[in-house]
């Protein structure tokens, strides 16, 4: 079983007040046709948004772009997931 070479998540509490942003990327080895990934997610207890870039390291090519929001208030946790862009379609 093969490892991603470089798996990181940075984490930043407060770069505004009430606000925290998360920060993931992979990337495995080049020639061994896995995808690359990066997700950024910012937000605070109530409102948060975020989006996934995928890069496919066999073919070259970004593969796809997804953008998400999250609403959580006591009694209700909504969210949504938008596939925005697959670049094999275009």
């Amino acid at each position: 079983m093969k490892y991603p070479r470089l798996f990181t998540t940075i984490t930043v509490n407060e770069p505004a007040p009430g606000l925290k942003t998360i920060f993931n990327f992979r990337v495995p080895d080049q020639r061994s046709g896995k995808f690359s990934f990066v997700s950024v997610v910012v937000g605070t207890d109530v409102l948060a948004i975020g989006s996934e870039l995928s890069y496919d390291t066999k073919i070259g090519e970004f593969t796809k772009y997804n953008a998400g929001v999250n609403f959580t208030k006591a009694d209700l946790v909504a969210s949504l997931t938008v596939p925005l862009v697959t670049f094999r379609d275009i």
